[in-house]
């Protein structure tokens, strides 16, 4: 799709605005086991490609998207866009110059049937006899033009792999874990089915109860899900309207002094490079938290238009449908100065999570959710199971006392790139 010349025709109608075209295709395979037998779930195939179109028309802004690459669907859905521009609320939005590419491809090729009978294989010998897996591949392209002269791209494709066993006991229990890589042939397998594994067992048959002054540990999927959640709380939209705990708090010390975080456009543990976000703005490595001082929020160029900063690079497209909403793309959590867990006599490792968006108040940072997980005590492990967590997360990340000197790095809404942590403060009820 030739975007060139329609931002020209935007020009041409006294506007300002970018196009936003995105490709993507996937494959995947699901297998289930159920008594030991292995069987073949469903076979999916998925080619998905449309532009969005954003107009910027005497202060106003307008929206509309299409899938139909012909010259008058395209210039009707631009006209649809200056249309919607007369009723977009007033915003004078600065478009960035920039140009270049980000590429990210598949570094060996792997069938994905291949994947899936070695994970069965695996199960299997294990004594799993119920079990689900899938194995996709997927390439995706975008490109974004706009009228200032911006032209940047990006192209990448990987393969992901999701496991799910069912383990017994007394009674039944299920958990998960994937892996997502740009290279399948370096695929552990075993360690994937292994970490599946310890996060069912973990909980199987587990017990109630209550605890006073003892550490809690999430596990990464958990983990990077809370900060997916709280990281909202570094938006410069909330922090300007006083809609975060961190408002009116830059250049103070609000969570840990060993805690940092900082926005990454590449990382080695990270599917994917991100040097441009979605509106064409350079992404730069930069800190929200230094040493637990909030040292600034992060803007798309809505916000930093409204407020008067600069943007961050954290514009982000989940579709070609829809607006640039601001997301940063990597999250890299550090934390220093800290002994390991090993360090610590005893711990909850927490293995799941419910409610979380409903028990969870961001801004006050008050929290009540329930949790699954088990009891760590030296070697001995206590399967624990409805159990709730409640506290102030803004205190208990005040309180961090050990983290693990490895990371991981995980995708949520943005990629989270941490260790685990213990936290102290967390009351635990069962």
């Amino acid at each position: 799709m030739e975007l060139k010349k329609y931002v020209d025709y935007i020009a041409k109608g006294k506007g300002a605005g970018d196009i936003f075209y995105a490709h993507s295709t996937s494959k995947s395979v699901r297998l289930g086991c159920l008594d030991g037998k292995v069987f073949l779930e469903e076979v999916s195939s998925k080619e998905t490609s449309g532009y969005g179109v954003r107009v910027l028309k005497e202060g106003r802004t307008g929206f509309s998207f299409g899938n139909k690459t012909d010259e008058d669907s395209v210039l009707q859905t631009i006209d649809y866009a200056m249309q919607a521009a007369q009723l977009g609320e007033p915003l004078i939005m600065e478009l960035p110059v920039n140009e270049g590419k980000q590429e990210e491809h598949a570094k060996s090729e792997r069938d994905l049937n291949d994947i899936l009978t070695n994970i069965s294989e695996i199960f299997l010998s294990k004594g799993i006899k119920k079990f689900e897996a899938t194995a996709e591949r997927e390439t995706s392209f975008w490109q974004l033009v706009n009228t200032a002269g911006t032209v940047v791209s990006s192209s990448e494709s990987g393969y992901s792999v999701v496991v799910m066993p069912v383990v017994s006991g007394e009674g039944e229990n299920a958990n998960y874990w994937f892996s997502v890589t740009n290279d399948p042939e370096a695929l552990d397998l075993n360690e994937i089915v292994l970490r599946s594994l310890n996060r069912a067992y973990s909980s199987l048959d587990g017990k109630s109860m209550s605890f006073k002054g003892l550490p809690v540990v999430f596990d990464s999927l958990e983990w990077a899900e809370l900060l997916g959640f709280l990281l909202d709380s570094f938006s410069g939209k909330n922090v300007e309207r006083q809609k975060s705990h961190f408002s009116g708090k830059v250049g103070q010390r609000v969570l840990s002094e060993h805690l940092s975080v900082k926005l990454e456009n590449s990382h080695p543990k990270v599917l994917g490079k991100y040097f441009f976000d979605h509106e064409g703005v350079s992404v730069k490595p930069v800190y929200l938290l230094k040493e637990g001082v909030f040292a600034q929020p992060y803007y798309d160029l809505a916000a930093a238009a409204e407020f008067g900063k600069e943007a961050t690079g954290v514009g982000r497209r989940f579709s070609f449908r829809t607006q640039p909403v601001d997301a940063p793309f990597i999250c890299h959590v550090q934390v220093q100065g800290l002994p390991s867990l090993d360090s610590l006599d005893k711990y909850l490792l927490v293995t799941s999570l419910k409610g979380i968006h409903s028990g969870l108040n961001a801004v006050s940072g008050a929290f009540s959710i329930g949790a699954d997980g088990t009891l760590v005590s030296g070697a001995e492990r206590v399967p624990l199971s409805g159990i709730t967590l409640s506290g102030n997360i803004w205190d208990v990340l005040n309180n961090i006392i050990a983290a693990t000197p490895e990371e991981e790095a995980i995708p949520s809404s943005s990629w989270i790139v941490s260790p685990l942590v213990a936290l102290d403060g967390i009351t635990v009820t069962g």
